[in-house]
């Protein structure tokens, strides 16, 4: 039986008791419906092969590679490969490459005309210690800076759209 268990006030949930290969359409909907409510899904004990992976991604939507050619996966474009070619040919760890995209907030695809509906994670090792991969509500953000008005968001000022020209709360 799925449990869905929320980790925060205004995100995130644990999804228990699934294995993702085994879902069948009201256990999808359950998954979909918790993400729908809290925006970030964490689905522990999976073990996945690419093929397991990218079918159970397909159920939230068109996959979308991403543009970075040089971080896809061979023989599976829409698979983003992070920490790809993060070692040195003398075994040491180039710090530059191991940092691209840590170094500050970002989120996926905001740079496209139609951002990404969601981003897919499935950790191969993961670190004992660090390994910090924080999530925020936009939807609490701009809620929250509505209801401030007369506070800076942006450089536009007072009042200005705290998300830009191209923000639009995502359909369900």
């Amino acid at each position: 039986m799925i449990q869905v268990r929320r980790l925060g006030k205004q995100i995130g949930a644990e999804i228990l008791g699934v294995d993702v290969k085994k879902l069948d359409d009201a256990g999808f909907a359950e998954i979909y419906r918790a993400w729908l409510d809290a925006n970030v899904v964490v689905v522990p004990g999976q073990e996945l092969e690419i093929e397991d992976f990218l079918r159970y991604s397909r159920r939230f939507g068109v996959v979308v590679p991403h543009p970075s050619k040089s971080t896809r996966h061979p023989d599976h474009p829409e698979i983003t490969q992070l920490g790809v070619n993060k070692f040195g040919e003398d075994g040491k760890l180039d710090m530059a490459i191991y940092r691209r995209g840590a170094e500050g907030w970002h989120t996926d695809g905001a740079y496209d005309q139609e951002p990404f509906k969601a981003t897919q994670l499935y950790a191969l090792a993961v670190p004992s210690r660090g390994g910090n991969t924080l999530f925020a509500s936009m939807y609490a953000a701009y809620d929250g800076a509505a209801a401030a008005p007369s506070r800076s968001v942006s450089k536009g000022g007072p009042g200005s759209s705290p998300t830009g020209a191209g923000a639009r709360r995502r359909p369900c």
